[in-house]
């Protein structure tokens, strides 16, 4: 299992609403969890801008960051 955290700027959802400075959680290059960045937070990488949400063809929620796939 390989889990990875990222903070960005702003999260935007499915239904195209947003969060802004928040953390997006990925097991095994699925998205299990999202929360609003408060503080400064270990083993997390930083990237900056935006990152969407969209759930693939089986349901599981992936995120993605110009365009390409976080893992």
């Amino acid at each position: 299992m390989k889990l990875k955290k990222i903070a960005c700027h702003q999260i935007v959802f499915e239904d195209h609403s947003i969060q802004s400075m928040a953390v997006v959680e990925l097991e095994d290059g699925f998205v299990t969890r999202c929360y609003p960045l408060e503080g400064e937070q270990p083993q997390t990488e930083w990237l900056s801008g935006t990152i969407k949400l969209q759930r693939d063809n089986q349901g599981l929620m992936k995120a993605f960051y110009n365009g390409k796939e976080l893992k």
